[in-house]
């Protein structure tokens, strides 16, 4: 992915979701791979900085980091493992 498609999908992004202080992700190769292809050309950067915007990595192996966030994933996918009572099921 290049320079303008990474800006092009965090417009998208900050226009669905709104502005962002911080971008986090954890340390999987795809993310640090993209990163270093983007240091090399500062345009991303400089489109952060001027939104407001960081991007930071997780430590390897500090899950505990994530922690609140993966939990409200579990919780939303319990959530969404229980049957609707109120449906009822036609036969």
């Amino acid at each position: 992915m290049d320079a303008s498609s990474s800006i092009n999908a965090l417009r998208r992004f900050f226009a669905l979701r709104g502005p962002a202080r911080q971008l986090q992700s954890d340390c999987g190769t795809n993310f640090i791979g993209a990163s270093k292809e983007l240091e090399m050309d500062n345009t991303v950067q400089r489109y952060l900085s001027k939104e407001g915007c960081s991007w930071n990595f997780r430590p390897p192996h500090a899950s505990h980091m994530g922690g609140s966030w993966e939990r409200m994933i579990s919780v939303a996918r319990r959530i969404q493992e229980i049957p609707c009572s109120c449906s009822k099921k036609v036969t």
